[in-house]
């Protein structure tokens, strides 16, 4: 699947983290279970979802702002799921895969905290 995500990323030269947006191959959901461990602090003992993505380089380009085309695959990482905000397309156009992403003018993905109990019918 085809995604769009976002992470902050931090400068010295300025206070504020900026969100850089990037596109990639969401290639595997990760559910990990933190050790009850003091050195978490506050995620100890709390169950993580994570994502495994191949990024793919597209020169910090926003597509949906811009024409955006698919260069190269990166090498992989591993982020929280909450960093993926949207899924988007690809096209293939003289012989470039150009990048889709009408995140802006629609609906976003949105991931709950609450648990939910799946065995009473809820959240199905």
């Amino acid at each position: 699947m085809s995604v769009q995500y976002e992470i902050l990323q931090y400068s010295r030269s300025i206070r504020q983290p900026t969100s850089i947006i990037f596109y990639g191959i969401l290639e595997k959901i990760l559910v990990y279970q933190v050790p009850n461990d003091s050195f978490f602090v506050d995620l100890s003992g709390k169950q993580q979802i994570l994502v495994l993505l191949t990024p793919w380089k597209t020169e910090g380009q926003d597509a949906t702002k811009t024409l955006t085309y698919v260069q190269t695959t990166l090498a992989p990482i591993v982020t929280d799921i909450r960093n993926v905000k949207a899924v988007i397309g690809l096209v293939e156009t003289r012989g470039k895969s150009g990048i889709i992403d009408r995140a802006r003018e629609s609906a976003f993905a949105g991931f709950d905290n609450e648990d939910v109990d799946f065995e009473d019918g809820e959240g199905e």
